[in-house]
């Protein structure tokens, strides 16, 4: 067992662990800390030992759906491990989230990660308006003389496959949509500064 590689392993997890909202920090490193556990004690390849065993806690049961996605972006499992997790309720947690910047930029990538956690969720790759109005406002980026607009500008309308209001139906992303969210979550999984 390599030592030094498990210890620069967990100042690797911990370093993650404290980049998250502190909320969410503890259970962050939990997750990671089994993950690692889990890997070293299989063979340090991330295969189970075990073929016949449950998936890892810390991983996301992947549907159909969310699997279809990746695929067609290019996005890898660790790439998207990197971004959300489940909870204990199996419900889906952002262990990385936008940066901030403009209020428009941050309501139209918090859009596209609620989509995200609704193909994860089991529903269809689609943001609803009002999940996203309380999560800005949660965020502190809600603008609500502008929050309409903001879906109306031609370069952020292309990214639904029909038209955005405010108390509307949820909203489908379309290819250029999906492919703006894969790479959203690319630049978070690097922790590239979004």
């Amino acid at each position: 067992m390599d030592f030094e590689r498990i210890k620069a392993d967990i100042q690797e997890i911990s370093q993650i662990a404290t980049s998250v909202p502190e909320a969410f920090q503890e259970k962050c490193f939990e997750v990671l800390l089994r993950a690692l556990l889990g890997r070293t004690s299989s063979g340090d390849d991330g295969e189970q030992s075990d073929k016949g065993q449950e998936p890892p806690s810390h991983r996301l049961h992947l549907k159909p759906a969310i699997r279809a996605f990746m695929m067609r972006q290019g996005i890898t499992e660790d790439e998207l491990a990197q971004v959300v997790m489940p909870d204990e309720d199996g419900d889906v947690l952002f262990i990385r989230k936008p940066s901030g910047g403009k209020v428009a930029t941050a309501q139209i990538e918090w859009s596209l990660l609620l989509a995200l956690r609704s193909v994860i969720r089991g529903d269809g790759l689609e943001m609803d308006p009002r999940e996203v109005r309380a999560m800005c406002d949660k965020e502190k980026c809600y603008d609500a003389g502008n929050f309409s607009t903001v879906y109306r500008r031609p370069s952020n309308a292309k990214l639904f496959k029909g038209p955005v209001r405010s108390d509307g139906e949820p909203q489908s992303l379309s290819a250029e949509g999906e492919k703006q969210l894969a790479g959203l979550i690319r630049q978070l999984a690097t922790g590239a500064p979004v």
